[in-house]
């Protein structure tokens, strides 16, 4: 009967080791992968920078021929 419970507890022990192991990996494999995460929000602001600094070079005073601005851009 001793046998048997102390082979419960060994089993129980292992389990609490390994889901902890478990967890440190995953949060390893997460922030292994949050720069990658990060990424697109960074990409995505940037594009909007671009954005902006095209429309503003677009809408600009010295622009010439303002009937079709986007010609003197490209």
């Amino acid at each position: 009967m001793i046998i048997i419970i102390v082979i419960i507890i060994i089993i129980i022990i292992i389990i609490i080791i390994t889901i902890i192991i478990n967890i440190i990996i995953i949060i390893i494999i997460i922030s292994q992968f949050l720069p990658y995460l990060a990424a697109p929000s960074m990409i995505v602001l940037y594009s909007i920078a671009v954005y902006q600094l095209v429309r503003l070079h677009i809408h600009s005073p010295d622009v010439s021929g303002p009937e079709n601005p986007i010609s003197t851009v490209l």
